[in-house]
């Protein structure tokens, strides 16, 4: 099918298995760089690493497969070698026929020019997988593409769902339309999965939490305390 589809997409899929509540577990496996970050007492726990070109590990593993890694106004990128001697020369001019795919993405599915060599391709669509056991305190789980963690942190995302604690949907929403306000400017999508029988405890946690940032509020709004430095002043020196 190589020559008809050239688009490419990301993917994250996250599995609640389990016989019962009090023994489950989550399978996730992703490419790309959509997020899943689990809330654990509260506090965000990622379930997921980003597949960027910013990463060491994938800057090595694409120029081992004769691709090439370089920033654009703050953005790495990956591409073919070609592409990045051609973005890097600023004489250098494209003609009408040369074409080059610039992604933000270091693993994806799709995007076949990148992956001319089955082998060792520059973009790789081998996912990262991993399991984690919920724990007594986990409340729930978010997934949501980079236009979401763009512009909001981890905390932040958890901090929203705990505002609105029981309504999955307007947790979501809310996600969205404050990452929009924030100044997103890409795909926006979130998802949010309620551990509906922890109900209680979330109320509890979402209480706590309101009064915790408070705190941090009133920590990052105080005056900074000035140093004083005291010298001793040898008059014989």
């Amino acid at each position: 099918m190589h020559g008809v589809w050239q688009d490419g997409t990301t993917a994250l899929l996250v599995i609640v298995h389990g016989d019962e509540l009090s023994d489950l577990s989550l399978y996730c496996a992703h490419v790309g760089d959509c997020r899943a970050v689990l809330c654990r007492g509260g506090m965000a726990l990622r379930l997921t690493q980003d597949h960027r070109p910013d990463r060491k590990d994938e800057q090595q593993r694409i120029r081992a497969a004769g691709g090439g890694v370089f920033q654009v106004s703050g953005i790495w990128r990956c591409t073919t070698a070609a592409g990045a001697a051609r973005a890097k020369d600023s004489r250098a001019g494209f003609s009408e026929s040369e074409s080059h795919t610039y992604l933000s993405c270091s693993r994806a599915l799709g995007d076949p020019d990148l992956k001319m060599n089955a082998e060792r391709p520059i973009l790789s669509n081998v996912p990262d997988t991993s399991a984690t056991r919920l724990q007594e305190d986990d409340l729930f789980f978010v997934i949501a593409c980079d236009g979401v963690w763009d512009v909001l942190s981890d905390t932040q995302v958890c901090d929203i769902v705990l505002e609105h604690w029981g309504d999955a949907a307007a947790a979501a929403s809310t996600i969205v339309r404050t990452a929009l306000s924030s100044g997103s400017g890409d795909n926006l999508t979130a998802q949010v999965v309620l551990f509906g029988w922890r109900h209680e405890q979330g109320v509890e946690v979402a209480k706590r939490r309101v009064v915790e940032r408070e705190e941090e509020k009133k920590k990052a709004s105080a005056p900074k305390e000035k140093v004083v430095v005291e010298e001793d002043v040898d008059m014989f020196a």
